[in-house]
């Protein structure tokens, strides 16, 4: 049976398939999502975090236990953001562009690209089977590796200098240790369930692709 093809909006590929206009272009109304998806925090969960919680010392297992939990609930908002504005840019070239709904499924939910959207001498418009290539050599080196590199290195790091260290140097607050640490380890245990969601995508993928659709 062969495997489902990889929609455009989980395609890691894209970055080294596609001419920078179109790749930014396709990243507005996802990062848009992203953005908006933080407005709750800062209108309502931010103010009761701090009134209920003035201080994080001690680091009790109730404060832990909450911030786990919001950082589950912020994962789950940025992703729905980020997939509503992949969703809005297939109405955008079906409605504004004029493509047929076919043309539309094939780019964004089987990762079959125009050919004019590809940079200058790259021969494949099916970034699905580039994505799945680039996706088994990352696998090769372990789940361990795999998880360091793209959950917490890639995503996590990422997410711990947003929402950590750029926040307190835009407000002018001092950057203290233990705050930092314990923002750290969150965004560690962040990124590698992130990255073990990944791997486990990934390992569904390739168990569910037969011998007979290998090359």
């Amino acid at each position: 049976m062969k495997t489902a093809a990889r929609p455009l909006w989980l395609n890691s590929q894209l970055p080294q398939l596609l001419r920078p206009r179109v790749l930014w272009g396709l990243q507005v109304l996802p990062l848009a999502g992203l953005v908006l998806s933080f407005v709750p925090w800062f209108v309502w969960l931010v103010p009761w975090i701090e009134a209920r919680y003035p201080s994080l010392h001690p680091m009790t297992g109730e404060v832990v236990g909450v911030m786990l939990l919001l950082l589950g609930l912020m994962l789950v908002g940025i992703v729905a953001g980020m997939w509503l504005g992949w969703r809005l840019n297939e109405q955008v070239c079906r409605h504004h562009f004029g493509w047929p709904a076919d043309a539309v499924h094939r780019v964004f939910r089987q990762s079959q690209l125009p050919a004019a959207w590809l940079k200058p001498g790259v021969g494949s418009t099916d970034a699905d089977a580039e994505a799945t290539r680039a996706a088994q050599a990352q696998m090769q080196s372990g789940v361990v590796a795999y998880v360091v590199k793209v959950g917490v290195l890639r995503w996590g790091l990422m997410m711990f200098v947003a929402m950590a260290v750029v926040p307190r140097l835009l407000r002018d607050e001092p950057l203290q240790l233990r705050g930092l640490a314990v923002q750290a380890l969150i965004w560690l245990v962040g990124g590698a369930g992130f990255g073990l969601v990944l791997w486990a995508i990934e390992r569904a993928r390739q168990r569910k692709q037969s011998p007979s659709d290998s090359p």
